[in-house]
């Protein structure tokens, strides 16, 4: 999943140098904590979130295949 995270976000932002997914295991989820540019967070995010919503989206059906539950994290 974080590699799938990575992937996609490489190629949406415009510094892919300052992209990090780093992966915090919780009991009962896992937590992807992305870290962008200060300028990309605007194209992570989206209009009203429509971005970040359409790619948990799509995480979450290869989430579905592993039973994994997880939450996407834009830090500032």
């Amino acid at each position: 999943m974080q590699h799938f995270i990575e992937f996609i976000l490489t190629h949406l932002v415009k510094n892919p140098a300052d992209l990090s997914v780093e992966l915090v295991e919780q009991e009962r989820r896992n937590i992807y904590r992305v870290t962008v540019h200060p300028d990309d967070i605007g194209r992570v995010i989206g209009s009203r979130g429509r971005t970040i919503k359409a790619i948990y989206k799509v995480a979450s059906v290869l989430a579905s295949e592993t039973n994994e539950r997880f939450e996407i994290e834009i830090v500032k």
